[in-house]
Protein backbone atom coordinates (compact mmCIF):
# COMPACT_ATOMS: atom_id res chain seq x y z
CA UNK A 1 0.00 0.00 0.00
CA UNK A 2 1.79 3.45 -1.16
CA UNK A 3 2.58 5.13 2.24
CA UNK A 4 1.11 8.25 1.52
CA UNK A 5 -2.24 6.87 1.46
CA UNK A 6 -1.57 4.68 4.53
CA UNK A 7 -0.95 8.36 6.27
CA UNK A 8 -4.07 9.58 4.54
CA UNK A 9 -5.86 7.08 5.61
CA UNK A 10 -4.60 6.64 9.63
CA UNK A 11 -5.23 10.58 9.64
CA UNK A 12 -8.70 9.92 8.97
CA UNK A 13 -9.61 7.19 10.70
CA UNK A 14 -7.97 9.41 14.00
CA UNK A 15 -9.94 12.49 13.52
CA UNK A 16 -13.19 10.28 12.63
CA UNK A 17 -12.48 8.76 16.38
CA UNK A 18 -12.09 11.77 17.85
CA UNK A 19 -15.38 13.38 16.31
CA UNK A 20 -16.70 9.67 17.37
CA UNK A 21 -15.85 10.31 21.25
CA UNK A 22 -16.25 14.18 21.04
CA UNK A 23 -19.73 12.94 19.89
CA UNK A 24 -20.47 10.31 22.39
CA UNK A 25 -18.85 13.10 25.38
CA UNK A 26 -21.35 15.27 24.84
CA UNK A 27 -24.18 13.02 24.60
CA UNK A 28 -22.66 10.81 27.85
CA UNK A 29 -24.70 12.86 30.24
CA UNK A 30 -28.18 12.95 27.62
CA UNK A 31 -31.34 11.90 30.00
CA UNK A 32 -29.53 12.09 32.93
CA UNK A 33 -30.93 15.45 35.08
CA UNK A 34 -30.21 16.74 39.08
CA UNK A 35 -33.64 17.49 40.27
CA UNK A 36 -33.37 20.75 42.29
CA UNK A 37 -35.43 22.57 44.88
CA UNK A 38 -35.65 25.80 44.49
CA UNK A 39 -35.32 28.15 47.39
CA UNK A 40 -37.47 26.61 50.40
CA UNK A 41 -40.84 26.74 48.19
CA UNK A 42 -40.15 22.77 47.03
CA UNK A 43 -39.49 21.38 50.55
CA UNK A 44 -38.44 18.31 50.64
CA UNK A 45 -40.50 16.08 48.40
CA UNK A 46 -40.74 18.10 45.38
CA UNK A 47 -37.63 19.33 43.02
CA UNK A 48 -37.31 20.66 39.60
CA UNK A 49 -35.56 19.51 36.76
CA UNK A 50 -32.19 21.29 35.74
CA UNK A 51 -33.00 21.73 32.52
CA UNK A 52 -36.77 22.48 32.83
CA UNK A 53 -37.89 24.10 36.58
CA UNK A 54 -41.73 23.44 34.83
CA UNK A 55 -41.11 19.63 35.68
CA UNK A 56 -40.01 17.61 37.94
CA UNK A 57 -40.87 15.33 41.18
CA UNK A 58 -43.56 15.96 43.50
CA UNK A 59 -43.99 12.92 46.20
CA UNK A 60 -46.28 14.57 48.28
CA UNK A 61 -49.04 11.93 47.30
CA UNK A 62 -46.71 9.94 49.11
CA UNK A 63 -46.56 12.36 52.44
CA UNK A 64 -47.91 9.56 54.49
CA UNK A 65 -48.26 6.39 52.22
CA UNK A 66 -45.07 4.50 53.75
CA UNK A 67 -45.07 6.22 57.20
CA UNK A 68 -46.81 2.92 58.65
CA UNK A 69 -43.97 0.39 59.33
CA UNK A 70 -43.25 -1.87 56.18
CA UNK A 71 -42.11 -5.66 56.73
CA UNK A 72 -39.42 -6.51 54.45
CA UNK A 73 -37.74 -10.14 53.56
CA UNK A 74 -34.87 -8.90 56.36
CA UNK A 75 -37.09 -9.37 58.79
CA UNK A 76 -36.86 -5.47 59.81
CA UNK A 77 -39.22 -2.64 58.88
CA UNK A 78 -39.09 0.28 57.21
CA UNK A 79 -41.03 3.58 56.76
CA UNK A 80 -41.06 6.48 54.64
CA UNK A 81 -42.41 10.42 54.74
CA UNK A 82 -40.39 11.93 52.10
CA UNK A 83 -42.46 15.03 53.08
CA UNK A 84 -41.29 15.57 56.83
CA UNK A 85 -42.64 15.17 60.09
CA UNK A 86 -44.75 11.99 59.27
CA UNK A 87 -42.91 9.63 61.37
CA UNK A 88 -42.84 8.93 64.90
CA UNK A 89 -40.93 6.26 65.99
CA UNK A 90 -39.11 6.79 69.05
CA UNK A 91 -36.35 9.37 69.73
CA UNK A 92 -34.66 8.49 66.16
CA UNK A 93 -37.23 8.64 64.19
CA UNK A 94 -39.72 11.46 65.59
CA UNK A 95 -40.65 15.17 63.61
CA UNK A 96 -37.84 16.34 65.82
CA UNK A 97 -35.29 14.27 64.41
CA UNK A 98 -36.09 15.52 60.71
CA UNK A 99 -35.76 11.96 59.74
CA UNK A 100 -37.71 10.79 56.45
CA UNK A 101 -37.15 6.98 56.47
CA UNK A 102 -36.12 4.38 59.00
CA UNK A 103 -35.63 1.18 59.91
CA UNK A 104 -37.74 -0.91 63.19
CA UNK A 105 -36.43 -4.03 64.44
CA UNK A 106 -37.85 -7.01 63.83
CA UNK A 107 -41.56 -7.12 65.11
CA UNK A 108 -40.57 -10.26 67.80
CA UNK A 109 -37.97 -7.92 69.21
CA UNK A 110 -38.43 -5.23 71.85
CA UNK A 111 -39.04 -1.97 69.29
CA UNK A 112 -36.04 0.18 68.42
CA UNK A 113 -35.77 2.87 65.46
CA UNK A 114 -32.96 3.60 63.73
CA UNK A 115 -33.17 6.60 61.20
CA UNK A 116 -31.74 6.05 57.18
CA UNK A 117 -31.15 9.93 56.46
CA UNK A 118 -32.15 13.30 56.89
CA UNK A 119 -35.00 15.32 55.69
CA UNK A 120 -32.52 18.56 54.83
CA UNK A 121 -29.56 15.33 53.24
CA UNK A 122 -31.86 14.74 49.95
CA UNK A 123 -30.51 14.47 46.94
CA UNK A 124 -32.40 13.72 43.43
CA UNK A 125 -31.57 12.60 39.82
CA UNK A 126 -33.95 11.83 37.43
CA UNK A 127 -33.15 9.63 34.31
CA UNK A 128 -35.56 10.12 31.34
CA UNK A 129 -33.34 7.85 28.86
CA UNK A 130 -34.93 4.37 29.33
CA UNK A 131 -38.11 3.00 28.60
CA UNK A 132 -39.80 4.46 31.47
CA UNK A 133 -38.44 7.17 33.71
CA UNK A 134 -36.36 6.13 36.54
CA UNK A 135 -35.46 8.76 38.98
CA UNK A 136 -33.71 8.37 42.85
CA UNK A 137 -33.60 10.39 46.08
CA UNK A 138 -30.81 9.89 48.27
CA UNK A 139 -30.36 10.67 52.14
CA UNK A 140 -27.34 10.63 54.51
CA UNK A 141 -27.20 11.67 57.64
CA UNK A 142 -28.97 8.88 59.78
CA UNK A 143 -27.99 7.06 62.70
CA UNK A 144 -24.28 5.72 62.65
CA UNK A 145 -23.74 6.66 59.44
CA UNK A 146 -26.53 5.24 57.88
CA UNK A 147 -27.84 6.22 54.95
CA UNK A 148 -30.71 5.14 51.83
CA UNK A 149 -31.61 5.75 48.38
CA UNK A 150 -35.02 5.48 47.19
CA UNK A 151 -35.54 3.98 43.66
CA UNK A 152 -38.73 5.52 42.14
CA UNK A 153 -40.35 3.76 38.86
CA UNK A 154 -42.54 5.62 37.19
CA UNK A 155 -45.72 3.09 36.21
CA UNK A 156 -48.95 5.22 35.51
CA UNK A 157 -50.98 2.30 35.12
CA UNK A 158 -50.11 0.94 38.91
CA UNK A 159 -50.65 2.17 42.25
CA UNK A 160 -47.73 3.01 44.29
CA UNK A 161 -45.46 0.16 45.96
CA UNK A 162 -43.02 -0.67 48.91
CA UNK A 163 -40.24 -2.43 47.98
CA UNK A 164 -37.17 -3.27 50.56
CA UNK A 165 -34.16 -3.94 47.66
CA UNK A 166 -31.01 -4.60 49.90
CA UNK A 167 -28.57 -3.62 52.40
CA UNK A 168 -24.97 -2.51 51.62
CA UNK A 169 -23.53 -3.72 55.36
CA UNK A 170 -20.37 -2.14 54.92
CA UNK A 171 -21.26 1.07 53.71
CA UNK A 172 -24.56 1.00 55.62
CA UNK A 173 -26.40 1.91 53.07
CA UNK A 174 -30.04 0.97 52.61
CA UNK A 175 -31.51 0.61 48.54
CA UNK A 176 -35.33 0.79 48.08
CA UNK A 177 -37.72 0.40 45.42
CA UNK A 178 -40.84 2.85 44.99
CA UNK A 179 -43.01 1.67 41.86
CA UNK A 180 -46.05 3.43 41.06
CA UNK A 181 -47.52 6.83 39.54
CA UNK A 182 -46.97 9.06 41.87
CA UNK A 183 -42.96 8.99 40.85
CA UNK A 184 -43.67 9.83 37.08
CA UNK A 185 -42.88 14.05 36.40
CA UNK A 186 -45.71 16.44 36.48
CA UNK A 187 -45.83 20.17 35.81
CA UNK A 188 -44.64 22.44 38.28
CA UNK A 189 -45.36 26.10 38.66
CA UNK A 190 -42.59 27.94 39.26
CA UNK A 191 -40.28 29.84 37.36
CA UNK A 192 -39.18 28.22 34.05
CA UNK A 193 -35.14 28.12 34.36
CA UNK A 194 -32.98 28.10 37.73
CA UNK A 195 -32.23 31.57 38.30
CA UNK A 196 -29.19 30.64 39.88
CA UNK A 197 -28.02 28.18 37.59
CA UNK A 198 -24.16 28.15 36.48
CA UNK A 199 -22.26 27.11 33.71
CA UNK A 200 -21.19 23.68 33.49
CA UNK A 201 -17.49 22.63 32.59
CA UNK A 202 -18.78 21.65 29.28
CA UNK A 203 -20.04 25.15 28.48
CA UNK A 204 -17.13 26.44 30.16
CA UNK A 205 -14.44 24.66 27.99
CA UNK A 206 -17.02 25.19 24.89
CA UNK A 207 -16.56 28.89 25.65
CA UNK A 208 -12.97 29.08 25.93
CA UNK A 209 -12.43 27.33 22.55
CA UNK A 210 -14.91 29.76 20.71
CA UNK A 211 -12.91 32.45 22.27
CA UNK A 212 -9.26 30.55 21.21
CA UNK A 213 -10.40 29.97 17.67
CA UNK A 214 -11.70 33.91 16.97
CA UNK A 215 -8.68 34.99 18.47
CA UNK A 216 -6.72 32.59 16.18
CA UNK A 217 -8.30 33.59 13.40
CA UNK A 218 -8.32 37.33 13.88
CA UNK A 219 -4.91 37.56 14.83
CA UNK A 220 -3.65 35.20 12.33
CA UNK A 221 -5.71 37.81 9.79
CA UNK A 222 -3.66 40.71 10.90
CA UNK A 223 -0.61 39.30 10.56
CA UNK A 224 -1.15 37.68 7.27
CA UNK A 225 -2.47 41.48 6.07
CA UNK A 226 -0.52 43.80 7.68
CA UNK A 227 2.83 41.78 7.95
CA UNK A 228 3.31 39.72 5.12
CA UNK A 229 0.81 41.72 2.36
CA UNK A 230 -1.64 38.53 1.94
CA UNK A 231 -4.13 38.66 -0.19
CA UNK A 232 -7.79 36.71 -0.29
CA UNK A 233 -7.83 33.10 0.95
CA UNK A 234 -3.95 33.43 1.93
CA UNK A 235 -4.48 35.60 4.93
CA UNK A 236 -5.75 32.65 6.87
CA UNK A 237 -3.35 31.60 9.01
CA UNK A 238 -1.54 28.56 7.84
CA UNK A 239 -4.01 28.18 5.17
CA UNK A 240 -1.46 25.58 3.61
CA UNK A 241 -1.88 23.41 6.21
CA UNK A 242 -5.69 23.55 6.81
CA UNK A 243 -5.63 22.29 3.04
CA UNK A 244 -3.18 19.95 2.88
CA UNK A 245 -5.42 18.67 6.21
CA UNK A 246 -8.71 18.62 4.19
CA UNK A 247 -7.07 17.27 1.13
CA UNK A 248 -5.69 14.56 3.67
CA UNK A 249 -8.84 14.05 5.54
CA UNK A 250 -10.74 13.91 1.92
CA UNK A 251 -8.45 10.97 0.65
CA UNK A 252 -8.58 8.91 3.62
CA UNK A 253 -12.47 8.77 3.91
CA UNK A 254 -12.56 8.08 -0.19
CA UNK A 255 -10.05 5.59 0.61
CA UNK A 256 -11.79 3.84 3.70
CA UNK A 257 -15.61 3.77 1.95
CA UNK A 258 -14.46 3.05 -1.67
CA UNK A 259 -11.58 0.07 -1.50
CA UNK A 260 -11.66 0.32 -5.46
CA UNK A 261 -10.30 4.08 -5.44
CA UNK A 262 -7.65 4.85 -7.33
CA UNK A 263 -5.89 8.17 -7.38
CA UNK A 264 -5.00 9.57 -10.92
CA UNK A 265 -2.76 12.86 -11.74
CA UNK A 266 -0.25 14.06 -9.61
CA UNK A 267 -1.87 12.65 -6.64
CA UNK A 268 -0.93 9.04 -8.16
CA UNK A 269 2.82 9.99 -8.53
CA UNK A 270 3.00 11.16 -5.40
CA UNK A 271 1.60 7.91 -3.96
CA UNK A 272 4.09 5.56 -4.60
CA UNK A 273 5.09 1.90 -2.75
CA UNK A 274 8.01 2.88 -0.02
CA UNK A 275 11.22 1.24 -0.77
CA UNK A 276 12.35 -1.67 0.82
Amino acid sequence: MPVELVRRSLLAGVLLTVAVCLSAGLANGEGVYQCLQYNNTDGPCRCRLENDFTLGLDLSPLRSKFADPQLAYDNHVYVWGPCGNELAYGEMCSPESHSVACQGTPPSQPPSWYSLGQETSAVFSVNTSGDSIMSTVQYSGGSGERSSIFMLKCDENMNDTFEFVSEDVENKTYTFLITGRSCCLVSIPGPSSNPSSKLSVGSILLIILAVVIVLYLAGGVAYQRFVRGARGLEMIPHYDIWMSLVNYLTDGVTFIFSPCYKPSGERRSRMQYEKI
